[in-house]
């Protein structure tokens, strides 16, 4: 088949969170089972790729043309029209992302010419919608959602005024969301299949307390909505290869993960069985219940490490916490990979307190290093964790339910069966691209 991805980014030109890891993995994997696959990217200022083609798009009652950028990697063909609106070292701006994605991907949707066009989260929920009104070639359209928390909302006049479309799409059962339009409600309307990036977000986005707003739009479209899983690269996250740890390891010989926790310790100045947190520092990952659970945590006798940036006041308590607490808590602002490795590598369990996670890959890659995670259970973190043999689950996004959580792993008599059995799970790309490849079949056959 040929199939078209488009989104905001992709490593390993671009990254901000999980989105990248899923565009820059999946598709390569697709392309090694002979589909011809391209991704299509923003042209975003650090991106070096060299000019194949021009692109001529209409946007905003003008026609305009782009230089592209052109790519070729594993089996897969990478192409960034350079648009307006991307020269800046930003990925994502806030208010002007409107017209920087609507720009984007008019351009993206006159570059398509595939079977499938398999578009991610707002940023390119608009092409289902051009799709449906004929303006890109293509058999069928696939949406995405890895966080439905951001969704592209913009006034209405304006919206038309830039992409042309009709007025009759600002109806309750298209576009329109409480007097403004909402891109990413257009694509699940009008893509002919969605997914979400786990089966237990495909059930928890149809009720309030996670729909954001749209819960009535996804049971309403319930029928086309399904939760495929991701994975990670197991080739990249394995502790038995990895040149940034300590020690190699397998769960056949586990002898490097102890000197991994050993040096881990050291390096941080940390006392007593170290958890570790690799995160965006952000409200939804829910440092602040790690930060208010931290007497607990040390009378349970661990000590934290925290790696990671975002929210400046949870930057601030962070690095409080880490002051008051020598020796127990450990900060490190930003995002360092090979320290991330470290402590994946080198912590003896993981804390994941989100509020809600749609999918998450920490916890797969900590398991992957021997690192049970201590994970809130919802999203793709209850569909990835087993609760006491390969990590530690619990209710509510609380200080309470965390440290109940913790004091379950100190007590646990037998962690070394459970780094074996979380090191054995399958977390590789291969039952997800199974999925995608019969969901983009039954799709083009039906079409």
């Amino acid at each position: 088949m040929r199939i078209v991805w488009i989104a905001a980014e992709a490593v390993p030109f671009v990254k901000v969170g999980g989105l990248a890891d899923v565009v820059g993995t999946l598709p390569r994997v697709l392309a090694a089972r002979g589909h011809d696959v391209t991704v299509i990217l923003p042209g975003y200022a650090a991106i070096d790729a060299p000019t194949t083609r021009t692109v001529r798009f209409q946007h905003a009652g003008a026609s305009h043309q782009a230089p592209v950028g052109e790519l070729h990697d594993a089996g897969i063909r990478f192409l960034f029209p350079r648009v307006a609106g991307f020269e800046g070292p930003q990925i994502y701006s806030g208010w002007q992302d409107g017209e920087r994605f609507l720009r984007f991907s008019a351009a993206a949707a006159a570059l398509v010419d595939a079977d499938v066009v398999h578009v991610h989260d707002w940023h390119a929920a608009l092409i289902p919608v051009l799709a449906a009104m004929g303006r890109v070639r293509c058999a069928a359209t696939v949406l995405t959602l890895h966080n439905v928390a951001h969704q592209g909302q913009m006034d209405a006049d304006w919206f038309l005024a830039q992409t042309g479309l009709p007025a009759s799409l600002l109806t309750i059962d298209a576009l329109e969301f409480y007097g403004k339009v909402n891109v990413l409600k257009g694509g699940i309307v009008f893509a002919d299949a969605v997914t979400t990036v786990s089966p237990t977000y495909a059930g928890e986005i149809r009720t309030p307390a996670f729909g954001e707003g749209l819960d009535g739009v996804f049971r309403h479209h319930a029928g086309k909505i399904s939760g495929i899983l991701n994975g990670i690269d197991i080739d990249y996250w394995n502790p038995a290869t990895d040149p940034l740890i300590p020690a190699r390891f397998s769960a056949a010989d586990i002898d490097g993960k102890l000197h991994c926790c050993e040096a881990l310790r050291g390096e941080l100045g940390l006392d007593g069985r170290v958890l570790g947190c690799v995160s965006r520092l952000v409200e939804q990952k829910g440092i602040d219940v790690v930060l208010d659970s931290l007497p607990d945590i040390i009378a349970a006798g661990c000590s934290v490490a925290i790696l990671g940036a975002g929210d400046p006041i949870l930057e601030s308590r962070c690095e409080n916490a880490a002051r008051q607490h020598r020796g127990r808590v450990s900060f490190s602002r930003g995002y360092d990979e090979a320290l991330a490795h470290r402590i994946y590598a080198g912590a003896e369990a993981f804390l994941l307190p989100s509020r809600f996670e749609p999918c998450g890959l920490t916890q797969m890659i900590s398991q992957r290093y021997g690192t049970p995670p201590i994970a809130h259970a919802v999203g793709g973190l209850r569909d990835t964790i087993r609760d006491a043999e390969t990590g530690f689950l619990f209710e509510g996004a609380n200080p309470g339910a965390l440290a109940g959580a913790i004091r379950r792993f100190a007590a646990h008599r037998d962690i070394a069966a459970m780094r074996h059995a979380a090191m054995t799970e399958d977390f590789s790309w291969t039952a997800s691209a199974d999925r995608y490849e019969e969901l983009y079949r039954n799709l083009t056959a039906s079409g």
